[in-house]
């Protein structure tokens, strides 16, 4: 989608699809319910994409921690999230930083359904990439031609997303699409962010 385009798309739901405030965000992913177990195809083939590994960080794991029953069982899962889901939740606001400890000490680091919600995606890239050498993330750009959740604080393009990727030293290794409209990302650091 060209540029000008994006802008376009991107003033419209804007006008027509109003944001939630930081509290009613907040809320909506306090309540278990807000979590779908139609996730798990996504966690699924996120899991393939990881290939052979025996640790994994998930952030953002929700109650259900839908991404360790995909693992096999013997990949030992940090799960982590703002909410202390259970006792071993390694307790963190992606939108105040990263749980640096958990990422650096694991093969593989999972955001899925996450980044739509952070108000600095590209903030939140400069902060992983020099810690997780192999990230996969997931993310429903606004060339997909899904209709925007009002919870969501930020409007990439792929494109945008490719580009923001590159700019912190990652490459992406795979891209798999996801019910017609979200991407899986498979990503691997190049060389150091600048």
């Amino acid at each position: 989608m060209p540029s000008w385009l994006a802008h376009i798309a991107r003033s419209l739901r804007d006008k027509y699809t109003p944001r939630a405030s930081q509290h009613e965000i907040k809320e909506h992913w306090s309540d278990p319910a807000s979590y779908s177990s139609a996730w798990s195809n996504r966690a699924a083939m996120a899991a393939q994409l990881a290939g052979s590994i025996s640790s994994a960080c998930d952030l953002g794991c929700g109650p259900r921690m839908i991404l360790r029953d995909a693992l096999p069982p013997s990949v030992r899962y940090v799960p982590c999230d703002r909410y202390a889901w259970t006792p071993e939740t390694v307790v963190c606001d992606l939108t105040a930083g990263v749980p640096v400890a958990a990422i650096q000490d694991v093969d593989m680091t999972f955001a899925l359904g996450v980044l739509e919600y952070l108000p600095d995606v590209q903030g939140f890239f400069r902060t992983i990439a020099p810690l997780a050498e192999r990230f996969i993330f997931s993310y429903c750009s606004i060339d997909s031609g899904t209709e925007r959740n009002r919870y969501w604080v930020n409007d990439l393009s792929g494109a945008d997303v490719i580009d923001i990727l590159h700019n912190v030293g990652y490459h992406a290794v795979d891209i798999q699409t996801h019910d017609s409209a979200q991407r899986v990302y498979s990503v691997r650091r190049e060389h150091a962010p600048p």
